[in-house]
């Protein structure tokens, strides 16, 4: 693999706050929410001019930040980038891996910034993405379906107006929509990798959804975690894009997490290529031991 310098690669990674972030092409940092940010951040923001509007459309929407999330990135690069082949969009604390691994862990892997090295992230080219249309995180497999677990973290009710917006203005979405709504799998993050064309045609589907659920639903009493409501739809509503564009090319990669105060003997478990199995040996073995503990404290 190699770094992706020309055009045919751009991995924009969403930032709100000074910290470690990837800057290396094919990494492209934006400061997400810059129209309302308190401190401009060292990068190009997600409200600068780039695109020729048509139809009176807006370039960018950087001041709904608290309530669209990374959507405000999603729409800037949409409306504002110059064409290449590959468009990806993830966190600065939150990147997706495709390529086999010896830190390959099912439920992704939460490292340091000092050891995202070992991924070679900033190695990735278009060349790499050639045999997908589109790569997601792995999903999570919910207890419950993804219809209810939204109900129980959110709103019933908005999870209801979202279900009739994508009726009335998609309903040949109805079934794919129901199906992700029963069913129990779920990638989160709105973090993705697509082919330029796919990327559009599903910011094309997915914004007039989310602005018509924006004009019907009233968040005026919401806290600042539920505000965060139309970031929330938009990774159940991409699961639902995928579900219903079965010629689309899928792959699921690992959620690569940064968490700078990740434990010193855990990153070492990293750096010796035992990943997330080694976490869960050695939670077997404290288990494991507990319950010996307590089974010599009875027989007393």
């Amino acid at each position: 693999m190699r770094g992706d310098n020309g055009s045919g690669l751009r991995i924009f990674v969403c930032n709100h706050r000074r910290g470690f972030t990837l800057d290396r092409l094919p990494y492209v940092p934006v400061q997400a929410g810059r129209a309302i940010a308190g401190e401009k951040l060292p990068f190009v923001g997600d409200d600068e001019p780039g695109g020729t509007g048509t139809d009176g459309e807006a370039m960018e929407i950087s001041s709904r930040n608290p309530s669209f999330c990374e959507l405000t990135v999603y729409y800037w690069v949409w409306k504002n980038m110059p064409d290449c082949e590959w468009i990806g969009i993830c966190h600065y604390r939150r990147y997706l891996w495709l390529h086999p691994s010896p830190f390959d862990s099912r439920h992704g892997i939460t490292v340091n910034g000092g050891d995202l090295g070992h991924f070679e992230l900033t190695e990735m080219s278009a060349a790499d993405c050639r045999g997908f249309d589109i790569a997601l995180p792995r999903p999570m497999y919910l207890a419950e379906s993804v219809g209810n677990h939204y109900a129980q973290c959110h709103s019933a009710a908005d999870w209801q107006t979202l279900r009739q917006v994508v009726h009335d203005l998609c309903p040949e979405y109805d079934r794919s929509f129901e199906a992700v709504s029963s069913g129990r799998m779920l990638s989160i993050g709105n973090i993705m990798i697509a082919r330029r064309r796919v990327f559009d045609d599903y910011c094309r589907w997915l914004f007039p959804i989310l602005f018509e659920c924006e004009r019907r639903i009233d968040i005026s009493s919401y806290d600042a975690y539920q505000r965060r409501i139309f970031g929330f739809m938009a990774e159940r509503l991409l699961c639902v894009y995928v579900f219903h564009h079965t010629e689309l090319r899928l792959r699921y990669g690992m959620m690569v997490q940064v968490d700078d105060s990740f434990p010193i003997p855990y990153r070492k478990a990293v750096r010796c290529r035992f990943g997330g199995r080694y976490l869960q040996r050695m939670a077997a073995v404290m288990l494991r031991r507990r319950i010996l503990r307590l089974w010599r404290k009875l027989k007393k």
